[in-house]
């Protein structure tokens, strides 16, 4: 996944002061590419380097004298595994200086490297105000940019703090068990079993001896050892450990049911449901834990999202990828028309511009029509269904990597007319490629794959 973020600071710089700035920012190591790929095209059109900088002063007055435009709008700097980019705010208004870090592998390297880019920006001012003689100006600093996602995601935070669902602490050996089908069918059926009566299903019952030990390991069952009436069949004790066990048996106490010494009963081993169990399949809660490993697996920072469930069990996420909001519903089961209407009431009331539903079984073709149907009328936002939580990952990592990229184009777009293509899309082919084999291909057929989905709606 491909990230960035923006600071803003009021450094107001004339295209003079901006030339000189990249002359500075070059000799602390970062090289502007915009520059240096016009200085190149100097170079061709004059036939050799020894005149680029009176040709590169020539045509930025006439720029800024015959047009009013700025011959320098910003800057790129690459790094090995970051860009680092400058835009200037218009001459004579108010807006100030951005700079920004785009980077593929979330960490605070990155808001490290911005930060020190800022600060070498702020020296550079500086030590060009000290050589020109003008007064130093005290630096204001530099603010985050933060998205803003508006009421409906403000509604949606506070519905799931309300929820108070803990997420913390859920081991992921836990939720990676439950995301076999078959595996929480026999979870349920054993806690039926085990509500039906005091006792906890046999040892090996309808659990064979591997799945058994991953179960327990993972915290999702636990051993016990039961002692049965003979006669009656009833489970008289449940015990946690064979040495609670031996204390009962060398006790005077006799059966409630036939009146025999519990010395004489039978004994058998069992397993029952762990409270933490009970607590993940109750109410879908699992799905949410998945829903949040799913979203970490991806980069996706924690103040991005918010997580909640629904009293019909089902799962849903609100997620801010930059400034565009994803809502995640994921069901357990079928999804049918009933849940497309509900999600798409649930998108609506939270003015959510993407949808993405993960179904544990099939999606139903009349809730697919009802989807894409919402998806035609929006426009701008997108519909994407996934059938089977194995699929998600890849589903969303494309879907938020869409999201990013337009983002992207958009931050970047006012240097495009620099460097006459569109900068953002520069950088994110960049990543995408130097990234594992096959990832630009995979991210080209997908983005290809939603373009043709939207024509066969048509």
């Amino acid at each position: 996944m491909i990230y960035f973020e923006s600071r803003v600071s009021e450094h107001k710089a004339d295209g003079a002061t901006r030339l000189l700035l990249l002359d500075r920012l070059q000799e602390m190591g970062f090289v502007p590419l915009i520059r240096s790929a016009r200085a190149r095209c100097f170079e061709v059109a004059l036939s050799g380097p020894t005149r680029v900088r009176e040709m590169e002063r020539a045509i930025a007055a006439w720029m800024e004298a015959e047009r009013g435009e700025p011959y320098v709008r910003g800057d790129l700097f690459f790094l090995r595994d970051a860009v680092l980019f400058l835009i200037f705010g218009p001459e004579g208004r108010d807006a100030g200086t951005k700079a920004g870090v785009v980077y593929t592998n979330a960490s605070t390297e990155q808001s490290v490297a911005l930060d020190d880019f800022c600060q070498k920006i702020d020296e550079a001012l500086d030590n060009m105000r000290q050589a020109s003689g003008a007064p130093l100006v005290e630096a204001s600093g530099w603010r985050r940019i933060e998205p803003r996602f508006g009421r409906g995601w403000e509604r949606f935070v506070e519905r799931a703090e309300a929820s108070r669902i803990r997420l913390s602490g859920m081991p992921l050996q836990a939720t990676d068990l439950l995301a076999d089908e078959e595996t929480r069918r026999l979870l349920r059926r054993m806690r039926e079993v085990q509500a039906e009566g005091p006792a906890a299903a046999p040892l090996g019952d309808r659990v064979d001896e591997n799945l058994l030990g991953r179960l327990t390991e993972a915290g999702l069952l636990r051993r016990e050892v039961a002692v049965v009436c003979r006669r009656e069949g009833r489970a008289l004790f449940r015990l946690p450990s064979p040495e609670a066990l031996e204390l009962i048996l060398t006790s005077n106490a006799v059966c409630s049911e036939c009146g025999a010494a519990v010395a004489d009963e039978k004994v058998e081993e069992r397993v029952a449901l762990t409270d933490q169990a009970r607590n993940l399949l109750d109410g879908g809660a699992w799905l949410a834990v998945r829903a949040r490993l799913l979203l970490h697996e991806l980069g996706v920072r924690d103040e991005q999202t918010a997580i909640m469930l629904t009293p019909e069990g089902d799962a849903l996420a609100m997620v801010g990828v930059h400034a565009e909001l994803f809502l995640l519903h994921l069901h357990d089961g079928d999804f049918t028309l009933a849940h497309a209407r509900r999600t798409l009431d649930l998108a609506i009331e939270h003015e959510a511009m993407h949808l993405v539903v993960v179904s544990t079984g099939k999606i139903s073709g009349e809730a697919r029509s009802k989807l894409r149907d919402y998806a035609r009328r929006q426009a701008a936002g997108e519909v994407v269904l996934v059938e089977g939580l194995e699929s998600a990952p890849a589903e969303l990592r494309h879907a938020f990597d869409r999201a990013a990229q337009r983002a992207l184009v958009a931050e970047l777009s006012e240097l495009d007319g620099s460097l006459g293509l569109s900068v953002g899309q520069l950088i994110w082919t960049r990543f995408r490629m130097t990234q594992r084999v096959g990832a630009l291909r995979d991210a080209t057929e997908s983005a290809l794959g939603a373009v043709a989905g939207k024509l066969r709606d048509l």
